[in-house]
C-alpha cells in the first residue's frame, strides 16, 4: 500500500528537469510516465524499478539513504542512476537469496554513481551485470562489495563495447566455480582509473580480474591481496593488451604462491 502519495505527486525543478519527489513510497506506487528525473528515499527498492521503467530515455533517478532489494533492478534504455552527494553514497543491498543480482543493465548508455552495491549472488555479475547491448557503462565513485556469482565476475561482469570506471572499490568479492572474482571483461574496451580491487576470490582464474578478447588502460589502480586457486590471482589476460599506467599490482597469492599478472600466449601487456 502507498504511503505519504502526497509527498510523491509533488512537482520539484532541479536542474531544468520535472522530478517526481518519492519518499518511502513501497510498493503501491507507481513513477508517473514523463519525468526526465526521479527523487527517490530509503525503501525496499520496488520504486527504483518504477522510476526506471517510466523515466524518459536519458533520465536521472536520484538516490538517498539505502535500499533493502528484493530482485535486480532491469534497465533497458539509457539513464543515469546516482546519489546526488559524492560523500554520502546510497546503499543498494540485496536480500539474501540465490539468483538475485542487483544490477542488470542492457540500455544503450548507462551511468552508476555515488552507490554502495552489495549482497547480490547469481550466475554472472553478482553485483552487477551489462549486456553487449550497452554502448558505453560507466561506473562513478561507487563501492561494489561482498557480491558472489557461480561462473564469473563476482562483483562485475559486462560483455560492453566500453566500460569505463573511476573511483571504484571493488572488494571482497567472490566467484565459486570459474573466474573473475572481482571482475570478469569479454571483449570491447575497458578503462579504469583511480581504482581498488582488493580482497576478491576466484576459484578459477582472475582473482581481481579476468580479461578475454578486451583492449584495457588502466591507471593508478591498485590491484592488491586477491586470490585464485589458478593463474593470474590478481590479473588474468587471455587475448589482446593491457596497459598499465602507474598500478599497483601485488600482494596477490595462488594458493601460497605470488600471482599478480598473467598473459595468456596471445595477450601482451605493459607497465609504466
Amino acid at each position: 500500500m502507498a504511503r505519504k502519495i502526497f509527498a510523491a505527486l509533488m512537482l520539484l525543478t532541479l536542474a531544468s528537469c520535472s522530478y517526481a519527489a518519492d519518499i518511502d513510497l513501497g510498493e503501491g506506487y507507481h513513477v508517473p510516465h514523463g519525468f526526465s528525473g526521479v527523487y527517490i528515499a530509503s525503501s525496499d527498492g520496488t520504486a527504483i524499478q518504477n522510476a526506471v521503467d517510466n523515466i524518459q530515455d536519458g533520465g536521472t533517478i536520484i538516490l538517498s539513504g539505502s535500499f533493502k532489494l528484493t530482485r535486480d533492478i532491469n534497465i533497458k534504455k539509457s539513464i543515469t542512476i546516482k546519489a546526488q552527494d559524492s560523500n554520502n553514497k546510497a546503499v543498494l543491498e540485496m536480500t539474501p537469496g540465490v539468483n538475485k543480482r542487483v544490477f542488470r543493465c542492457q540500455g544503450d548508455s548507462i551511468t552508476l554513481e555515488n552507490l554502495v552495491i552489495k549482497g547480490g549472488f547469481t550466475t554472472n555479475g553478482g553485483g552487477v551485470k551489462v549486456d553487449a547491448k550497452t554502448k558505453l557503462m560507466t561506473i562513478t565513485n561507487c563501492d561494489i562489495v561482498n557480491n558472489r556469482s557461480v561462473l564469473g565476475g563476482g562483483g562485475l561482469y559486462s560483455d560492453a563495447e566500453k566500460l569505463v570506471l573511476t573511483n571504484c572499490n571493488i572488494t571482497s568479492n567472490d566467484v565459486s566455480l570459474l573466474f573473475g572474482g572481482g571482475i570478469m571483461v569479454t571483449g570491447g574496451e575497458f578503462e579504469m582509473t583511480d581504482s581498488n580491487i582488493s580482497g576478491n576470490n576466484a576459484f578459477g582464474r582472475g582473482g581481481g580480474i579476468y580479461f578475454t578478447g578486451v583492449t584495457a588502460d588502466m591507471n593508478n589502480c591498485r590491484v592488491t591481496n586477491n586470490t585464485s586457486r589458478a593463474d593470474g590471482a590478481g590479473i588474468y589476460l587471455y587475448s589482446k593488451t593491457l596497459t598499465l599506467t602507474k598500478c599497483n599490482v601485488s600482494g596477490n597469492l595462488n594458493g601460497n604462491e605470488s600471482s599478480n599478472i598473467y598473459a595468456d600466449k596471445n595477450a601482451s601487456y605493459t607497465e609504466n
